[in-house]
């Protein structure tokens, strides 16, 4: 199940972030992420005045191999970064877990990235990785890209005890041992662990007396 993700890092904490914090821009805007095997060709739109000084600054880091100017336009310039190596923490993280960027806009402090990722399971590995990796990462926000669901389906659930029950199968919630925490799935869901805790004992229920016992949906089974 398709999952879209909105996350903040710190700029200090990856190294695209740290680059892009020497030009002191207001605002940095990514026009388009490419992964290339183990490298990364980003495009970004920088507010500045003078663009030879900003080249200098992107230039002057160890990991640019080259920063050009591809296009001006209403005093912002659309720059291209080619990088020495492989990008690690952030970005290797994002190459690994086969995300799409949809959009990324940052300063020198912070960045916020919307993704998109071809499962739960993805995203949360995704964000494992860069928990151990202390990215300092935040998960805004997250939803499925889909139309709404009928109110209930044909094992009693309602669309959000679906979600949440797949999110957690996905997630690794269910493996022995577990690969995620009721916090973690919270954050996941942006819930609270109690709210999730809810939902997959409703869900739980639901499920056991719709095939089990084959009584149909749960009297109790709503939206918690």
């Amino acid at each position: 199940m398709t999952v879209i993700a909105t996350v903040t890092v710190p700029a200090a904490n990856f190294e695209l972030g740290r680059v892009l914090s020497s030009t002191e821009a207001a605002r940095i805007d990514l026009e388009q992420l490419v992964p290339l095997g183990n490298t990364a060709l980003p495009y970004f739109w920088i507010e500045t005045e003078d663009s030879d000084a900003m080249i200098a600054s992107l230039s002057a880091n160890d990991v640019v191999e080259n920063a050009s100017v591809v296009d001006e336009l209403h005093g912002q310039s659309l720059i291209r970064i080619d990088w020495t190596a492989a990008i690690d923490g952030l970005l290797e993280n994002l190459m690994d877990a086969g995300a799409v960027v949809l959009d990324a806009h940052g300063t020198a402090t912070d960045w916020t990235f919307q993704l998109r990722f071809a499962s739960y399971e993805c995203l949360s590995a995704f964000y494992r990785s860069c928990i151990e990796n202390d990215l300092g990462i935040t998960l805004d926000r997250m939803h499925n890209p889909v139309e709404p669901a009928a109110p209930r389906t044909r094992f009693g659930l309602t669309p959000v005890q679906q979600e949440t029950l797949l999110a957690a199968l996905e997630a690794g919630y269910f493996a022995v041992p577990r690969e995620i925490t009721l916090a973690g799935l919270g954050d996941l869901l942006d819930v609270s662990d109690a709210a999730v805790s809810e939902r997959l004992r409703r869900g739980q229920a639901a499920l056991v007396t719709a095939t089990l016992l084959g009584m149909g949906p749960s009297p109790d089974g709503h939206d918690s």
